[in-house]
């Protein structure tokens, strides 16, 4: 039997083109679970239909199988929990928002951080922990209960230099540029304040 390919496969190499996913800007994608065909994308729609599941392995006019109005001004980052089937997005007002994958409905909203927004997310390989960066440079680490708790909080970790450069007018780079968590629950972070820095986070887990 022929194998069936995902549809931006086709329509990248085929006919040059690509999927329309937000009307106005598109921030972040997920694959849910590694041998899932099903994505979701976070970013900005005049709708406010800001968190997308896409199946990749429909036709292009039928892929858009979920959206969620939430995260106003625009949904900036997502991660996918497989252990609880649950969706986490990050918004520009500084919240979090968990969504039920298979009820589709929202379980619950955190105020991540107060005057900034959610830069990026990232989880531990255990699930145990949902990490968050801010556009301001600090960190925050939230345990994955249906209404996440604050266990740790990293203030300032990625903080940008002052000074003024004409290089920077066009594109300000801010905060907390990435995450990442690897198995020994050992943080990587790096930023704006040109810096990778790696704690340990097994006193939280």
């Amino acid at each position: 039997l022929p194998v069936k390919k995902p549809f931006f496969v086709s329509f990248f190499i085929a006919d040059n083109t690509n999927q329309k996913c937000h009307s106005k800007s598109a921030a972040d994608v997920r694959f849910l679970g590694s041998a899932s065909s099903v994505l979701v994308t976070a970013g900005l729609s005049l709708s406010d239909e800001n968190i997308s599941l896409w199946d990749t392995l429909m036709p292009q006019s039928k892929a858009l199988i979920h959206s969620w109005t939430a995260h106003p001004e625009g949904a900036t980052s997502v991660i996918y929990l497989s252990s609880c089937q649950t969706i986490v997005s990050g918004g520009r007002h500084g919240e979090l928002c968990v969504w039920d994958v298979r009820q589709r409905r929202l379980r619950s909203t955190v105020k991540c951080f107060e005057n900034s927004s959610v830069k990026c997310l990232a989880c531990d390989p255990f699930q145990q922990i949902i990490v968050a960066g801010s556009n301001d440079g600090d960190i925050k680490v939230w345990n994955t209960d249906l209404v996440p708790n604050l266990v740790a909080s990293l203030d300032g970790e990625h903080v940008a230099r002052g000074g003024f450069s004409l290089r920077q007018v066009a594109s300000v780079v801010q905060g907390v540029q990435q995450l990442y968590v690897d198995p020994e629950v050992r943080l990587f972070s790096c930023g704006a304040d040109c810096s990778l820095k790696i704690r340990s986070l097994h006193a939280v887990t």
